[in-house]
């Protein structure tokens, strides 16, 4: 039987989810999904980064492993809501309308 608790969102995991939402794009439906490869793909990249600064420091190498991704995910958050607050999905509407009408842009 599936059930939905208060457990299943703890406060980091709404964290996680609120940067999703804030990198894809707010109000779009696509962005909530792009917002959610972007992020997850970030923590791999910074996960296989962590086993290469560990490997050049290996007295920091239990502490980085575990620190690394929210390291990289605040500054990233913190980038988008700077730079591009509507998010990917905005920039992607932007694209699509910029190819729309390409090689006539008169």
């Amino acid at each position: 039987m599936w059930a939905v608790f208060p457990t299943h969102f703890e406060h980091h995991h709404s964290i996680w989810f609120l940067g999703m939402i804030i990198v894809g794009g707010m109000g779009y439906t696509t962005g909530a999904e792009m917002g959610t490869v972007f992020v997850r793909i970030l923590g791999e990249v910074s996960s296989i980064l962590s086993e290469v600064v560990a490997k050049l420091l290996p007295a920091i190498a239990g502490q980085i492993s575990a620190a690394l991704i929210p390291i990289v995910f605040g500054p990233v958050v913190l980038l988008f809501i700077v730079f591009e607050p509507r998010g990917l999905a905005h920039r992607r509407e932007i694209f699509e309308a910029a190819y729309r009408i390409w090689p006539f842009s008169y």
